[in-house]
């Protein structure tokens, strides 16, 4: 069944539960060809993107679709549903999504050596003068591929939000958290989800409030106010800060 989340609403990794559900995502990835380094950064991003849920689709903004939220603005969410017809299996299926990106960000929209029927050709080809569409573009594997720096976490994880997902700002700091909460997690470490702070960056127009209500079940202003040394009573807070969120 379709689960639905508002334009603002964020996840991140709040439990053992949903570093396991990351762990099979990775596993998938790994076994199509992604590397630790480029597998951990897609993570990092798709926690805070869908929550790690293939069958998740945004209401209130474009109706992105999916773990990795693909935005039909960019032509990225009928691509995967055009592969999803043609490898003949549900588009909300977790393999094949994960099949999609091997097809979208290793193999520039092919499958099996082969173009995909009804994935548009601007992401496919480079327009030509005339209108027309020809030569191989490989646009999502070359943002992938310049995303990926060997052994960084932090910066692919960096690299990959901006030139991939290209989300609404200020979720950086999730996003790497989550790439080190599960890099934790991969470790061997057994406490990861207390062990770990999340940061926020103040955007306009917040209040200690409403970057509450955005948080996990227990943060309030006041914990938030508590953590950043903020007082509750006079809580001046300005864009760009970073706060902890505790």
């Amino acid at each position: 069944m379709i689960r639905l989340k508002s334009l603002l609403l964020e996840f991140d990794f709040n439990s053992d539960g949903e570093l396991e559900k990351a762990k099979k995502i990775y596993d998938g990835l790994l076994a199509r060809g992604f590397s630790e380094t480029g597998a951990i950064g897609l993570i990092g991003n798709i926690a805070h993107e869908s929550g790690c849920d293939p069958d998740i689709s945004e209401v209130g903004g474009t109706g992105a679709y999916g773990l990795m939220q693909w935005d039909p603005g960019y032509k990225r969410k009928q691509a995967l549903f055009a592969f999803a017809e043609y490898i003949g299996s549900p588009a909300s299926s977790l393999n094949t999504q994960l099949d999609f990106m091997e097809c979208e960000l290793i193999n520039g929209y092919y499958w099996n050596q082969k173009p995909v029927p009804g994935i548009p050709k601007s992401l496919v080809y480079y327009k030509q003068k005339d209108g027309s569409y020809k030569g191989k573009a490989n646009y999502q594997v070359k943002k992938y591929n310049k995303s990926v720096i060997d052994g960084d976490i932090d910066l692919t994880t960096k690299l990959l939000m901006t030139n991939v997902f290209s989300p609404i700002p200020g979720s950086l700091k999730k996003r790497i958290n989550n790439s080190k909460k599960f890099q934790k997690y991969l470790d061997g470490d057994t406490d990861t989800i207390n062990t770990s702070t999340d940061m926020y960056i103040v955007q306009d127009g917040d209040t200690l409030s409403s970057i509450a209500a955005k948080q996990p079940a227990g943060i309030t202003a006041k914990t938030i106010a508590d953590a950043n040394g903020i007082d509750i009573n006079n809580p001046i807070i300005k864009p760009g800060q970073e706060l902890k969120i505790e």
